[in-house]
């Protein structure tokens, strides 16, 4: 299965890549969704948690990647769907890893991405940051 997210720089862009190998343009989404980009503390925080699980397992690395994916795709089609954390972020959970993914709707409509939190962190603790 191929991921749909390819990391371009601090932004992750929903869409396909060309089926010929030889070329690597992208190609955007057919639908229009929001933007998403993550926070350079946020990002810094999401590869961190890909490193440790794949120290320990490469399945439940790919795993942590998938379900990351799942919900970023659920954030960017439906931004309002999550319960708000604190106005005006909202907090999306993962089902079978103890993290959270923090966003916030910008007025332009795109969606940043304030942290992917451990859930034994101390709540908030990214306030700071963002």
């Amino acid at each position: 299965m191929r991921p749909r997210w390819m990391l371009v720089s601090p932004i992750l862009y929903r869409g396909r890549r060309c089926s010929d190998k030889s070329r690597r343009s992208f190609i955007p989404p057919v639908h229009p969704m929001a933007n998403l980009s993550f926070h350079v503390s946020a990002l810094c925080e999401y590869q961190q948690a890909i490193l440790w699980y794949q120290e320990r397992s490469i399945v439940a690395a790919r795993r942590f990647v998938a379900e990351v994916d799942a919900v970023l795709e659920s954030i960017i089609t439906q931004p309002d769907r999550f319960a708000f954390y604190e106005a005006p972020f909202r907090e999306a959970s993962l089902r079978r890893f103890p993290f959270h993914v923090i966003y916030r709707m910008e007025r332009c409509g795109s969606v940043l991405v304030v942290a992917v939190a451990h859930a034994s962190r101390e709540p908030g603790y990214w306030m700071t940051s963002s």
